[in-house]
């Protein structure tokens, strides 16, 4: 049978625990990297495991327990799902700074062309971008967000989009034309 025999006499399958750390790993990278965008499950994880793993091996050696390898096995799962989530929220990031020094060159263009910023977005379509893109490949605050009001006291839009929700953003300063983070 394929079952080890854990020290308080209890059965374990290889099997439902592979899948159980799978699930976890998915559900990881589902919620981190494409719902909630934020990299702090993905580090809370890591830090977890460490921890974990550093007590079960200084308690019981590494390989002391009779199902030691599938601890490393299912804590390697969770490791490179956190990893692998981290990754698409970097990459995420790349992306989204991309595709908006993208549109601030498409918003400095039509300034140049007629004297004024578009009131949107939208209007630069397709004469100066043949659309607008999202800003990341996730499911929640993956938009770009544009303001411009000519009669407000500074006569400049706003642009920004959000790196990590619900308050890190990244903002251009059309004066000084630099990029300037916010939380």
């Amino acid at each position: 049978m394929d079952t080890d025999q854990l020290p308080v006499g209890k059965t374990f399958s290889w099997h439902s625990s592979l899948l159980r750390a799978l699930w976890f790993g998915l559900l990881l990278i589902f919620f981190d990297a494409f719902l909630f965008d934020s990299w702090v499950i993905s580090i809370l994880v890591i830090v977890a495991v460490f921890l974990k793993f550093s007590f079960a091996a200084t308690r019981y050696g590494l390989f002391g327990r009779p199902f030691s390898k599938l601890l490393i096995r299912n804590y390697t799962i969770y490791v490179a799902a956190a990893v692998l989530a981290l990754g698409i929220n970097i990459g995420n990031n790349i992306l989204a700074r991309h595709r908006a020094e993208n549109i601030v060159a498409a918003i400095e263009a039509y300034h140049v062309k007629y004297g004024d910023y578009p009131k949107s977005l939208e209007v630069m379509a397709p004469e100066f971008m043949g659309h607008i893109p999202l800003a990341k490949y996730n499911l929640s605050l993956n938009t770009f967000y544009y303001r411009y009001s000519p009669t407000a006291r500074k006569n400049e839009p706003t642009f920004f989009y959000t790196i990590i929700p619900p308050f890190y953003r990244n903002f251009y300063d059309f004066e000084k034309r630099e990029w300037r983070a916010m939380d």
